[in-house]
């Protein structure tokens, strides 16, 4: 992760391949070595492989679904990529769910106008989602 984080891509791209090596089953070695492949467009296919194995072991890597998707995209295969991207996108309510209860912890602080904010946030997010129309609601009274 270190040489991935110092943008030395030969070197992560190494270390990934003995991780995955070492252990077929790691879902970050596999996740981070299909994100390597994913910027060579010869690789793609491979990357693709590496990411979907990656989701099968660990299917809440939101990292490897985003890498995924962007895959499909580049393979051409737009509907799988959109699927993708509609995963990600589910967890807004999961988000406006955090922003909501940040809100109520704003409010008993008396911060409300951070806690507007944080609330217009998940709405934003999430349109339908109740909780937070409802204390945003109450808030603006």
């Amino acid at each position: 992760m270190g040489h991935f984080i110092l943008h030395d891509a030969p070197r992560a791209t190494s270390e990934f391949q003995a991780v995955v090596r070492l252990d077929p089953d790691n879902p970050l070695g596999l996740a981070m070595l299909g994100r390597m492949y994913s910027f060579d467009p010869s690789k793609l296919n491979v990357s693709k492989e590496l990411l979907e194995r990656s989701l099968t072991i660990k299917p809440d890597n939101e990292e490897a679904l985003f890498d995924l998707a962007r895959v499909h995209a580049q393979l051409g295969d737009y509907e799988k990529s959109l699927d993708g991207f509609r995963r990600l996108l589910e967890q807004e309510k999961k988000f406006a769910m955090y922003r909501t209860e940040l809100a109520r912890i704003l409010i008993a602080m008396g911060k409300k106008d951070e806690a507007r904010k944080s609330l217009e946030i998940a709405v934003m997010l999430a349109p339908d989602f109740e909780p937070a129309k409802k204390l945003l609601n109450d808030i603006n009274r």
